[in-house]
């Protein structure tokens, strides 16, 4: 609706010109009886149609000055309508200037996060940012223009532990970098907002040394970290996990855009992206909210996107991303698409790799030292450039695979040695009794944000192919490095193309050769100079 001041106004939908009711200010109805349309100003919010609304039965219009011409309201009416896409991608490109990514939907996810963190009082739970990848990333970074961006926002790291807690209770976007190397005064503050606070009404309860009380710390809000080794299991399910690379297209340019950065920052954007969402949340009140979390239409949206075998956690992710595209009107579904269906894929595959790893070391033994087990494992992850398994994580991707507690996973007498005893059970989830491998059990099927890993009916690999996961990786970079050091014009480049011929005669699958190459693309081992062609950083 036009701030202008008239005396009259044009429906932008009928033309029907109405006389301003007052203080020329605009009309809220498109009135039937001076032949209009029926039409109001206020959207109703509701999913479907409800009887006695007038939004309902016969839609939303705008008034405009009735001395403006078609082309002029038809102007203002295309720039209202895609306010949200415009805005949108006014922070991908602000994103892509200043950061370089592994990946097209990572600023996409980052500008979603950003609109999150003005709707999510209004939101039945929120999703977290988890940022990881090596030093000189630029994890710190992105960190700063959520800082710049996003809803009251505050970093751990210039912030004191009363002050936070006093921030959290107010509602705030909290940023922690290097959350696995903090203080340990914050630590606990943190982990426990980081661990409850994504659904409202959680708390935290701390004890007030000065004034001798216990205090209540309201800890929802929309959070990111930065981790320096892996995202903790707890906050896996909740987070949408972003690998971070090193700059390699124009260094220069990016460094100094940041550092020009730091003095223009981003007030007048952050200022519209405020204006913006407060206009939306009228628009979405929280009863709008819930009627749409309970529509068949977001029900069927979420299905459609996360398949139907998906755990919680990645309908959770789906259906926050989806709700939020919804209120800020944008077009999310292929990039959060790529973005959960990535968090699912590497999931599942160290999931299968460690199911793997398990069967090898078997050697006909009763049971085996977990611990040697996850360092042995680990060995082989090292050996090709992966971050190592924590411990408490891989003891909870082998109940994953399916290994019970207590039955399986046991603690040895007196030696206090946890061990996998390889029961029945054990051998059943791994296909070692002669039966078809269980990795059903522990893969999610196809869906949006979920694919397979290993389409092999038993997930085995034949005599002919390469054994295991590491001489695999070995062998796929030695034919990538042997074709980079041929390639034409000596521009040390290998296509995927040539890669599957090599491949093929090694028995190794184009889709095992396509998630390396995705692989060494997120981590920032390769990256793309011209379309079609990948280098070795």
């Amino acid at each position: 609706m036009s701030d202008s001041a008239s005396e009259s106004w044009k429906c932008g939908r009928c033309d029907t010109v109405i006389p301003s009711p007052g203080d020329d200010r605009p009309p809220t109805t498109c009135l039937h009886s001076l032949g209009g349309c029926k039409r109001v100003t206020d959207w109703c919010g509701h999913d479907e149609k409800t009887e006695d609304c007038d939004a309902c039965e016969n839609g939303t219009t705008r008034f405009f000055p009735a001395s403006w011409g078609d082309e002029k309201i038809r102007a203002h009416m295309d720039i209202d309508t895609n306010a949200g896409r415009i805005l949108f991608d006014r922070l991908v490109d602000t994103w892509q200037r200043y950061i370089e990514f592994g990946n097209p939907w990572h600023p996409r996810l980052l500008s979603l996060f950003v609109f999150q963190s003005y709707f999510y009082k209004s939101l039945p739970a929120v999703f977290y940012i988890g940022l990881t990848g090596p030093k000189a990333t630029a994890k710190t970074a992105v960190l700063e223009i959520l800082r710049d961006l996003c809803y009251n926002a505050t970093m751990t790291f210039n912030t004191s532990l009363p002050a936070m807690a006093r921030k959290l209770d107010i509602g705030c976007t909290l940023l922690v970098d290097e959350m696995d190397e903090m203080e340990n005064d914050k630590k606990d503050l943190v982990s426990g907002a980081a661990r409850g606070g994504y659904r409202p009404g959680n708390v935290y309860l701390r004890w007030d040394m000065k004034n001798h009380k216990e205090e209540t710390v309201n800890i929802y809000g929309p959070k990111a970290f930065s981790f320096i080794t892996d995202i903790e299991d707890a906050l896996k399910s909740r987070t949408v996990e972003i690998p971070t690379i090193r700059v390699k297209d124009d260094p220069f340019g990016k460094v100094l855009a940041n550092l020009a950065r730091g003095l223009t920052r981003l007030d007048p954007l952050r200022g519209e992206i405020m204006a913006f969402c407060q206009e939306r949340l009228k628009q979405w009140p929280s009863n709008a909210v819930l009627r749409r979390l309970e529509s068949p239409m977001l029900n069927q949206a979420v299905k459609l996107a996360v398949g139907p075998s998906a755990g919680p956690r990645d309908i959770e992710l789906a259906a926050m991303c989806l709700l939020v595209a919804d209120i800020a009107d944008v077009d999310i579904a292929e990039d959060a698409k790529t973005a959960i269906d990535s968090q699912g894929i590497f999931e599942d595959e160290i999931t299968n790799e460690i199911a793997t790893w398990v069967k090898q070391s078997w050697g006909g033994r009763d049971y085996i030292n977990i611990q040697e087990l996850r360092e042995g494992f680990n060995r082989t992850q090292k050996d090709i450039g992966t971050k190592p398994v924590h411990h408490k994580r891989f003891r909870a991707i082998l109940r994953e695979i399916g290994f019970r507690e207590g039955e399986d996973l046991k603690r040895l007498a007196r030696k206090g040695n946890h061990i996998l005893v390889f029961t029945e059970n054990v051998k059943r989830c791994l296909g070692m009794d002669g039966s078809p491998t269980q990795q059903e059990s522990f893969t999610a099927r196809p869906g949006w944000f979920t694919e397979v890993v290993d389409g092999s009916p038993s997930g085995e690999a034949s005599l002919t192919m390469v054994k295991n996961q590491e001489e695999e990786v070995k062998e796929l970079r030695k034919m990538c490095e042997a074709l980079s050091a041929s390639s034409e014009g000596g521009d040390g480049c290998f296509t995927v193309d040539a890669i599957y011929i090599k491949a093929e005669e090694r028995k190794i699958d184009k889709d095992r050769v396509d998630k390396w190459v995705k692989h060494w693309s997120e981590k920032g081992d390769i990256y793309s100079p011209t379309l079609g062609k990948y280098k070795f950083t």
